[in-house]
Order: structure tokens, then C-alpha cells, then sequence
């Protein structure tokens, strides 16, 4: 037998034929129908009830031209089964289905109890179902060849009575359910409308459009609607202020909000970079701030790119933990993701926002490994495992790449919440990202109490797009405004008990709805039970004037305990709890502001259930629900306020508070699976609560390898000092292997004397373990200490005893690595043939063993010592071998090195075009891997090439890219070189004072470094600067200083340059046998050698040739043909026009070619 609902679905869908067929056919099964309605019993009457409830609307657009001309069977099938199919998401998302009338049908979510998110619930329903309806439409017309279905919604959120009249709880009236059906029929086909009180509950979960106001019968002025687009990626939502559901407006922060949107404004117009941190204690506000303005921003005009993070005081440790909250809500990634889940996730991530290809992958793995993912296994990120360094700078790199390329289709906003409790690498982050992207349409909003500051003076102030927006107290107006607010249910609110509220609430927010929800559990405020019949407000607030009155007991409040501090108001509200929701508070507020059911269940052990608790304290508005959860299975809450969770955590029991953090620890490390490497410093820290040492030392260690893999120095550091503390003195491996670990942070931070130290220490543990493999390893990590530190003659003799005792240990990579370092020094101090020797026995040892990284280290510096000694025959094969190994084990980085050494031989060699392709790709794979002092390196070389042909502003654009890159990467060394190199283009072109003011500049941190090969050319460029200068005493002083160096290091090819341009500088001074005697040296040396490159040979020849020209010496015309063939051989390699601007515009090679002009003659 049919039932009531199926009865009354049929006549609705009969009524809505009307028209379409014969009425007679038509009121004879209507009749029939209402019969077997009447038949049955009635349904049994309800008591009447209010709730707050979201209706919802939905009407079938354009199905009357679709039935035209089809039998009414087939017409009643085709409505019916689509409405059947249209409620099913109703039903799944708890909605109920109060009517079916017509084409469409009214449901109501909230019955029989109202739940937080229904509004999300409905408007995710309305989404579906006009999904669900083009769906439908698609299989009408290939079916039917019907087209033209489609359905539209409209919702609105209010008070609603349920349960009055015949109908009883399927009878629901009210304005709500009037503005919902006014908005289904305003809305366009296929489109979910809402109205304005819908949306104040569901903004932050959906992307929504403002449409203009339309004109509602029953309601007398304009009604604000907007149009659901589609879900957000994940919600992130910050639940207004207020008091037992009553939502409350911001108040006393106008300004600061009209600043924010200025801000937008200027990113939108300008597409330029905008700043702001906004500072103020706990309580005042800082997060109201950022949720109005991200839903104003939400209904601008114009796409914008949103991503969010929020700090956490329980991974303030762990590095790079905001930046991956960032991507955890852009990726909705889970806690308890499987690693290849999170894998997947993140690329797919990348590539919704960049595309597709290679490089985006590359991006998304290099990225996803720094943030603590596992993508070791990836090509991309496997030749940087080696590198902590190269791999964060890369990662660092791709990021800023990422955000530059999202921002290039469309403005991008980034909300960083509870910056106090950011983790430093994070910061770093933030702060390289807003200096690199500063010309770029991008907003950064942070939220911050003032420790920041302490911890981090003057964070992003140095911008010129900065703004710091501070919060103070709220005025007494304000916040009487606000106390009026939450509680506008009061009819008279005596002025004396407002103005105890506001007096004691010392201008805090927070303060304020604390002290009132104190003053409600303690009987001054009365407010009506839940379902109890009450009165009803006509000033009340929200939609439709069905709020409830609250009532005053002004006799209970000299009775009433008011603490006088938030602490105390916290804790009077907290002892007020029933002990069961008292004690699961405790127990979440040791796992953290956030927190998980599962999590404070495991706590618990023996307690029972606690699912019926977490109802409660959310209606108590202690804790909220957060939408997904990072462990799935699990939900997860959030503590409404940080102090909240303090004040529960401060009541925990010392004795407890140490079982519940063990708990803890277990739950993690049992809920994170294979990816519980990311989790070592939050366990660690629950370890240390719970007083475990031996635990905890196990976990600092993991945290710290885990940030040290990714160059998270700070963090790093702090967790291997933190283990240390805890490993036993006695435990002497341990110790060892924490403090080795710890020398090789320092090493890379460049901290010379703490690394110093560990090495002390290390050599001690070493001796006490009586362990010949550690002993030498402490001698070559001495050796590498010493080397770079330049002190080159103390490294080779520490890589001798490490030679010794790694020979002793039978260990043959670290024997290797002893030879690689001395050989390195060796190098340094000039002596190529020892270093050589060295460097070939490191090869030959590393090749044995299969040590492919060392070899391919030993074998580029031999490479590079061999072109030092102006080998420039064997040189190419090193950089060849160098470049195949490392091609072979996928080491991009040296790959890289390989061919820009490649490109500075052709490049000597004068074949510039060979020189330049090997640049290219040279500088390709340096961008492409984010290594931005490789890339500075290539640029630099790229700009003496074009300084060589005579293209002086493309040399000059060359070193300043470069310089800039070196300056950022505080890369000093190269530093140096550009501007060395940027003091030779203002020479060639006449500025010699200012050639000699960037020398000065060059000389202090080449000197700093101790490379002593470019203090040389440092020195010997002051020389010939101040020779063109007509300096020429100074001028012989600097080049014999330059001589002096270069004779010492045993650069013979240099000797031959700075003797050549000091016999130049004697000539002009007047000590012609003196000249001469230099000159002789130098012709003895090109007899029989050839000069590093073509250019310096052609400078030699010319400065040769003017000195014999001067004496009258006739070997002055072989000088010169053999110059002018030199630069004929090297013009030849070039094509037009630039072979005529490297004759023309190169001084040298102009002078050679007007000589022989005039030798010719």
C-alpha cells in the first residue's frame, strides 16, 4: 500500500501536468489519488517547535517545452524518476524532504535537531543536485532526443516553526522558507542561490559571486543574494565571534579592516607586492580580522589565488612546518596519508596550478621533499640527497618560482596565522618569497601576538611594501557595542551590569564573551532552555524575529564569582564543567590547540567513550569542528581560543600530564605510519613531557637528521643539542655520532669555531672508543675544516695524518677523500704538480671502490688545476670525465660545474660559439635546478666572453646578474669576481678610476677568503688600471706585488702576464734596462708555452711589442705578426657583425691591427 509521502509526490507531480493534458483525464486521477489519501490514518499531532534551520527549493527549469507533445505515462516517469534522483543528495547530506510539490520539492536541513553545518550541508545538497540535473539532462537527450532539463535552487537560513497545524513535523513555516522558494524561482537554470543570512554561515567554504538584489514579494526592501560557484578546495575557516549561536559584528577595527582592503586594492591595480603583519596580544582580535577580511575579499570581482597556514605552539620546532600547512590545506593532504597518497597529492597540486610537464614535477618533488615529504626516490631529488644546502636553495628557488607563476595569470593572497609560534625556516621562507616576488601581484597578510618580534626584530620591515597594523584595546564605546551585541536578546540591558563587563573586560574581546559566558552559567543571565516554549523578541537579532528573550537576575550578581583576569574567567568556566567533558578537555589540551577524537580516546585507556562529550563542548563554544580531518577516521577540533587550551593544560595534574604525554607519543607514532619521520620533533616534544630522556634523546635525533637533510640549520641545531643534553657522558657512540652530525651543520653554516670545537671533541670521543675508522674520520673532517678556512698549509698536513690513519682503518673512501683534500690545498698554494699527483691517486683509489661522488669531485678539481697551469690540452678531458660521471649517478650540480668548465677552455681556446653552447646548457640545468650561485658562475663567464668580443653592455648586464645572484646567496667569492670583472669593462672603455674604486671594492673579500689565485688577479688588474692611468709609479709597485704572488703560487702562464705589463710600466717610467729585463723573461716564455687564453696572449704580445718598439729591438715585428696572427685566427671563428666589434671595439685589437696597417705600409 502507498504511503502518505509517495501519495502526496504523485499528486504534486500531477498538478504540475496542468495544461500539458486533458484536465478531465487529469482531475479524474487526481480524485482517485486524494481518495487513498484520505483513507489514511492521520498522522499524530506534534507540539509546535522553533529551530534554526536551512530551506531548501528546487524547481525543474524548462521541462514544460520538454514534455510537449509526449504521453502522460511517459511524462509522470520522466518527472518522477528525475526528482527521485535530485533528492537522493538531499538525503546523504542529512537533509529531509518536507514536500514534494509540483516539478520540484522544499527540504529542510535541521530537522528533527539543527546541527552546526547544516547551511554547508544544504548548499553542498544544492551543488549536487544542479550537477545531478545536468547529468540528467545529458542522458535525456541521447536517450529521448529531449533537450532543454535542468534544474535551479534557492536557499535561505532562519528560524523556522516546525510541527504546527495538520501536518505536524513535516509542516514548516516561517520567512525562511518564503525568501527560499522567492530565490529557486530568481535563480537561472542549472544555478544554486542563496541569501545573505545563508551565506554569513557558509562563507570560507564555498567560492560564491554577489549578484544584485532582487525584488522579493513579501518583503518589502531589496533582498542581497549571491550564486554558489563551487566548493573551496578545503575549508579554513575562523568562526566569528559569539556568544550561544548569536554571531556577533566586528567592532572597533574599521580601520584596520579599510587598511587591509586598501592593501588588495593596490596588489589588484598596481600588480605589485603588499605587506602586512598584524600584531596584538591573545584575545584582541587578530584572527575576527583576517575572517572578515578574507569573505570581503571572497566577494570581490576579480580571481584570486588564496593560500593558508597557521603556526602551531606544538611545531614550533619543526622545520618548515608552516610553509607545509600552507600546502596541506592547497592539497587537502592528511596526516595519515600513505607517502604515496601525499606524493600524489602535492604533484597534483603543482599541476593544478601550473600545468602540466616535467619542470612541475620536478617542482612539486624537489618543493615536497624540503616540506618534509619523502621524494627521495624522485630524479629530481635523488643528485641533491648529498646536498642539504643545494637542496634547500633549490627547493627555496622552485617555491619562489611556483608563487611567481601563479601569480602571473591572477592576483594571490597568503594568510599566515599565530606567527609567534612559526618555525624560523618558515620564516626565512616567507621572507625570501616577499623580497623576490616584490614586483609581482601578491598579498601577504600575517597574524602575530608581539613575541615575533622578540624573537625576530624588525621580520619583512626592511620592505618598501610593509605595513604593520597594530591592534590595541577596544575603546569603552567599542566595547559596549559589542556587549550590546551578544546580548541584543536582552530587552532592557541595565546599564550597571554593561558596565561591569566592559570595565572588567579592560578593552578584550575575548575577555568580553568569556566574562558573559561566566555570567550565564552562573544564573545572572538567564536564557531559555533548548525546545522550552518562551517568549520572543521583536528587537531580537537575526533573520525574522523569532529569537528568544534572555532575562537578567541582577540579585544573583553580588553572588556571582568574577575573577578578575581572562585566566581566571577561563578557569571559573572550565571548573564549571561536568568532570567527564572537564577531563576530556584536560586530556585534548595535551595533544594540542588541535586535537583528535581518536587521539584523546587512545589518552584516555580505560575511560569510556567520549563521543557524546564533544556535542556538548561545542555548543558550550569551547572547542569547534574542523572540516576534514588530518587523520582520517579521526575528528578533529580545535580549542576556540590558544588560551583556552592553556588554561585546560596549566590544570592538568603533573603526575597525569606525564602519562598522558607518553600517550600521546604512542598515538602518533602508531597514527603516522611510514611517514612518522615527519612527526620526530612533535613525538620528541611529548617524550620530554612525559620526562622520558632516553625516548626523547631518540626523537631530537630524528628530528634533527630530518631537518638537517633539508638545511633547516636552526631547527637542526636545536634538536642535536637537545639530544646531547639528554645522551648519558658515558654513552660514547652515541655522543659521537650526535656530535658528527651536529660539525657537519656548523661546517655548512660557514661557524668556524664551534665546528673547531665539535672537531676537539670528536677526536677525544675517537681516542676514548679507540676506533680507527672514527679517528680518521676526524682527521679528514679536520682536513676539510682547515681547507675552508684557507688555511691551505695546516690541511695538507692534517689530510697526511688522515692519509695514515685511513690507510691504518682499512677504509678506503676515506682515503680517497684525504688525498681529494690535500690535493684541493695543494692547489690553492700553487703547487700543481703535488696537488695533481694527489688528486689522481684520489681518483684512482674512489674509482676502485666504487666511491663515485668523491671521484667525481677529485676529478673536477683536477681539471681545474690542470687549467691553472695553462694545460689547456689535458684540461677538457677532466671536465669530460667529470661531466660523464656525473651524468651517470644524475649529480645536476656538477653536471652543471662540467660544462661551464667546459665552456672556459673553448672559451680560452678562442671558440666562442663551442664556449657559448656549453654556457647555455650550462646555465639551463642551473636554472633549472634552482642553483643560483651556478648560475651566477655561468653568468659570469657568459659576461667575459662578451667583454672579450667587445660587447662591453652585455658584459656588463652579464657580471651585474651575476653580482646580484652572489650578493643574494652570500656567495662572496664570486662576489668578488664580478666585480673584478666589472672593473675591467670600465677600464677597456676608458673609466679608470672607477676600474680602480671596484678593484678596491674586490681586493677586502678575496682577502678575507684567502685565494690567494685571486687576490693575484685583483692585484695585477689595480696594476694595468693604474698603468692606463698614467700612474706609472703606483702601477709598478701593484704589478710587482701581483708578480711577487703569482711567482709564489707557481702561475707561470700569470708570471708571463704580470712581467709582460710591469716591463710596460718600467718603459713608460723611464728604467728601460729594467723593462727589458722583464721582457726577456717573458719572450724566453712564449717561445715554448702558450698563455691560458687568446685574449691574455694577444695583451702580453701587445705590451711586449711596445717595449721592444721603444728600444728599437727588431724582434718587435715577430711580436707582432705573431699578435696580429693570434687575433686574424680569432676574428676568423666569428661571423658578422660581430667580427667587425670585436676589431673595433676591443682596444688591444685595434692598436694590433693599426700597427701592422702601419708596419705594411
Amino acid at each position: 500500500m502507498a504511503d502518505r509521502r509517495q501519495l502526496e509526490q504523485a499528486i504534486a507531480v500531477q498538478e504540475s501536468l496542468r495544461g500539458a493534458i486533458d484536465d478531465a483525464v487529469l482531475d479524474a486521477t487526481l480524485d482517485a489519488l486524494r481518495r487513498q489519501l484520505a483513507a489514511l490514518d492521520p498522522p499524530p499531532a506534534a507540539e509546535p517547535r522553533r529551530l534554526l534551520a536551512t530551506v531548501l527549493f528546487i524547481d525543474l527549469a524548462g521541462h514544460t517545452g520538454l514534455i510537449q507533445g509526449l504521453d502522460p505515462e511517459e511524462i509522470v516517469e520522466i518527472i518522477d524518476r528525475a526528482l527521485k534522483r535530485l533528492a537522493e543528495p538531499v538525503t546523504r547530506y542529512g537533509g529531509r524532504i518536507v514536500r514534494f510539490q509540483g516539478d520540484g520539492f522544499k527540504a529542510v536541513f535541521g530537522l528533527p535537531t539543527a546541527q552546526e553545518n547544516d547551511p554547508d550541508n544544504a548548499v553542498f545538497a544544492g551543488l549536487e543536485i544542479t550537477d545531478l540535473a545536468a547529468r540528467i539532462a545529458g542522458e535525456l537527450a541521447a536517450e529521448r532526443n529531449l533537450p532543454g532539463f535542468n534544474a535551479r535552487v534557492g536557499l535561505d537560513t532562519g528560524v523556522v516553526l516546525v510541527g504546527e497545524g495538520a501536518e505536524a513535523e513535516d509542516s514548516v513555516t516561517g520567512l525562511p522558507v518564503n525568501l527560499a522558494a522567492r530565490l529557486k524561482s530568481a535563480a537561472p537554470p542549472g544555478g544554486v542561490l542563496i541569501s545573505h543570512h545563508t551565506y554569513q554561515h557558509v562563507r570560507g567554504v564555498f567560492d560564491m559571486e554577489p549578484l544584485p538584489p532582487i525584488e522579493a514579494k513579501g518583503f518589502p526592501d531589496p533582498v542581497p543574494v549571491y550564486r554558489v560557484l563551487r566548493p573551496k578546495p578545503r575549508s579554513f575557516r575562523t568562526r566569528r565571534r559569539g556568544v550561544e549561536g548569536i554571531e556577533t559584528r566586528m567592532v572597533g577595527r574599521d580601520r584596520e579592516l579599510r587598511l587591509l582592503q586598501g592593501l588588495f586594492d593596490d596588489v589588484v591595480r598596481e600588480r605589485e607586492e603588499r605587506v602586512a603583519v598584524i600584531v596584538g596580544e591573545a584575545g584582541l582580535g587578530k584572527s575576527r580580522l583576517l575572517y572578515e577580511f578574507e569573505n570581503w575579499g571572497d566577494l570581490q570581482p576579480v580571481n584570486v589565488q588564496l593560500y593558508r597556514g597557521r603556526a602551531r605552539l606544538e611545531t614550533r620546532g619543526v622545520a618548515y612546518g608552516l610553509l607545509r600547512d600552507v600546502f596541506v590545506f592547497r592539497c587537502a593532504i592528511l596526516d595519515d596519508d600513505p607517502a604515496p597518497i601525499v606524493r600524489e597529492k602535492l604533484v597534483a597540486g603543482f599541476h593544478a596550478a601550473l600545468g602540466e610537464g616535467e619542470m612541475v614535477e620536478a617542482q612539486a618533488h624537489v618543493v615536497g621533499h624540503l616540506l618534509g615529504y619523502d621524494f627521495q626516490a624522485s630524479r629530481h631529488v635523488a643528485p641533491l640527497l648529498g646536498n642539504a644546502a643545494q637542496l634547500r636553495n633549490q627547493a627555496l628557488y622552485y617555491l619562489t618560482e611556483y608563487f611567481r607563476a601563479v601569480t602571473r595569470r591572477d592576483p594571490a593572497v597568503l594568510l599566515l596565522e599565530d606567527l609567534h609560534w612559526a618555525d624560523d625556516s618558515s620564516l626565512d621562507a616567507v621572507r625570501l618569497l616577499a623580497v623576490a616576488l616584490q614586483e609581482r601581484p601578491l598579498l601577504v597578510v600575517g597574524a602575530t601576538r608581539p613575541a615575533l618580534y622578540e624573537r625576530h626584530p624588525r621580520w619583512l620591515e626592511d620592505l618598501p611594501a610593509f605595513r604593520r597594523v597594530d591592534l590595541t584595546q577596544l575603546s569603552g564605546d567599542d566595547a559596549g557595542r559589542l556587549v550590546d551585541d551578544i546580548l541584543s536578546r536582552v530587552p532592557d540591558l541595565p546599564p550597571a551590569l554593561r558596565d561591569l563587563i566592559v570595565s572588567r573586560a579592560e578593552g578584550n574581546p575575548f575577555y568580553v564573551e568569556e566574562l558573559i559566558k561566566v555570567l550565564i552559567e552562573q544564573g545572572v543571565i538567564e536564557r531559555p532552555e533548548e525546545g522550552a516554549r518562551e517568549e520572543h523578541s521583536s528587537l531580537a537579532p537575526g533573520p525574522y524575529s523569532l529569537a528568544p528573550i534572555w532575562r537578567i537576575h541582577l540579585d544573583r550578581l553580588t553572588d556571582a564569582m568574577l575573577p578578575a583576569t581572562l585566566t581566571g574567567i577561563l578557569q571559573a568556566r572550565l571548573d564549571a564543567l561536568p568532570v567527564a567533558e572537564k577531563d576530556a578537555l584536560q586530556r585534548a589540551s595535551v595533544v594540542g590547540r588541535l586535537f583528535w577524537d581518536e587521539a584523546v580516546a587512545y589518552i584516555a585507556e580505560d575511560a569510556g567513550p567520549a563521543d557524546d562529550l564533544w556535542p556538548n563542548l561545542r555548543r558550550r563554544e569551547i572547542i569547534y569542528p574542523r572540516e576534514g580531518s588530518a587523520f582520517e577516521g579521526a575528528r578533529e577540533y580545535l580549542f576556540k581560543h590558544a588560551l583556552l587550551r592553556d588554561v585546560a593544560y596549566e590544570s592538568v595534574l603533573r603526575r597525569r600530564r606525564r602519562a598522558y604525554h607518553r600517550r600521546a607519543a604512542e598515538w602518533l607514532i602508531r597514527a603516522s605510519g611510514d611517514r612518522v619521520d615527519e612527526y620526530a620533533e612533535l613525538i620528541a616534544g611529548h617524550f620530554a613531557q612525559a620526562e622520558d630522556a632516553a625516548a626523547e634523546a631518540e626523537w631530537q635525533a630524528r628530528a634533527g637528521r630530518q631537518a638537517a637533510a633539508r638545511y633547516a640549520t636552526g631547527e637542526a641545531l636545536r634538536a642535536f643539542n637537545r639530544a646531547l643534553e639528554l645522551t648519558p657522558a658515558d654513552d660514547l657512540a652515541a655522543r659521537y655520532d650526535l656530535l658528527s652530525q651536529r660539525r657537519q651543520i656548523y661546517h655548512l653554516l660557514g661557524e668556524r669555531a664551534a665546528e673547531a670545537a665539535d672537531l676537539a671533541a670528536l677526536g677525544e670521543l675517537a681516542a676514548a672508543l679507540q676506533d680507527p675508522t672514527r679517528a680518521a674520520e676526524v682527521a679528514t673532517n679536520r682536513a676539510r675544516y682547515l681547507l675552508a678556512t684557507g688555511a691551505y698549509e695546516p690541511a695538507i698536513e692534517q689530510a697526511s695524518a688522515a692519509l695514515a690513519l685511513a690507510e691504518r682503518a682499512g677504509d678506503a673512501e676515506l682515503l680517497a677523500r684525504a688525498r681529494a683534500y690535500a690535493g684541493n690545498a695543494l692547489m690553492f698554494l700553487g703547487d700543481y704538480d703535488a696537488a695533481r699527483t694527489h688528486l689522481l691517486a684520489a681518483v684512482e683509489t674512489a674509482l676502485a671502490v666504487g666511491a663515485k661522488r668523491v671521484q667525481l669531485e677529485a676529478t673536477r678539481i683536477l681539471g681545474i688545476a690542470t687549467e691553472e697551469q695553462g694545460d689547456l690540452d689535458a684540461a677538457p678531458r677532466y671536465h669530460e670525465e667529470a661531466l660523464a660521471l656525473a651524468r651517470e649517478i644524475g649529480d645536476r650540480v656538477n653536471e652543471r660545474r662540467a660544462l661551464n668548465s667546459l665552456g672556459v677552455v673553448a672559451q680560452g681556446r678562442g671558440d666562442y660559439d663551442r664556449a657559448m653552447a656549453y654556457f647555455e646548457e650550462s646555465l639551463a640545468i642551473a636554472r633549472a635546478i634552482g642553483d643560483r650561485v651556478g648560475a651566477g658562475t655561468v653568468l659570469g663567464n657568459m659576461g667575459v666572453q662578451a667583454n672579450n668580443l667587445g660587447d662591453y653592455d652585455s658584459a656588463r648586464g652579464f657580471f651585474e646578474e651575476s653580482l646580484q645572484l652572489a650578493r643574494e646567496t652570500d656567495d662572496q667569492t664570486g662576489v668578488a669576481i664580478n666585480l673584478l670583472n666589472l672593473a675591467g669593462v670600465r677600464n677597456h672603455t676608458g673609466d679608470h678610476q672607477g676600474a680602480l674604486a671596484l678593484y678596491e671594492e674586490a681586493r677586502a673579500p678575496t682577502e678575507a677568503s684567502g685565494d690567494r689565485p685571486l687576490l693575484g688577479y685583483v692585484i695585477n688588474g689595480v696594476g694595468r688600471a693604474l698603468l692606463d692611468n698614467g700612474r706609472t709609479a703606483e702601477a709598478i709597485a701593484a704589478l710587482r706585488e701581483a708578480l711577487d704572488l703569482r711567482l709564489d703560487l707557481g702561475q707561470a702562464h700569470l708570471v708571463a702576464e704580470s712581467q709582460a705589463f710591469l716591463g710596460e710600466a718600467l718603459a713608460a717610467g723611464g728604467d728601460m734596462a729594467a723593462a727589458m729585463a722583464e721582457i726577456e723573461a717573458v719572450l724566453v716564455y712564449i717561445d715554448s708555452h702558450r698563455l691560458e687564453d687568446v685574449e691574455d696572449e694577444m695583451r702580453v704580445l701587445l705590451s711586449v711589442y711596445r717595449v721592444l718598439r721603444a728600444t728599437g729591438d727588431p724582434r718587435a715585428t715577430a711580436v707582432l705578426t705573431r699578435a696580429y696572427n693570434a687575433l686574424a685566427m680569432a676574428a676568423a671563428r666569428l661571423d658578422e657583425p660581430a667580427r667587425s666589434a670585436y676589431l673595433r671595439n676591443v682596444a688591444v685589437n685595434r692598436e694590433i691591427v693599426e700597427e701592422w696597417g702601419r708596419g705594411e705600409k
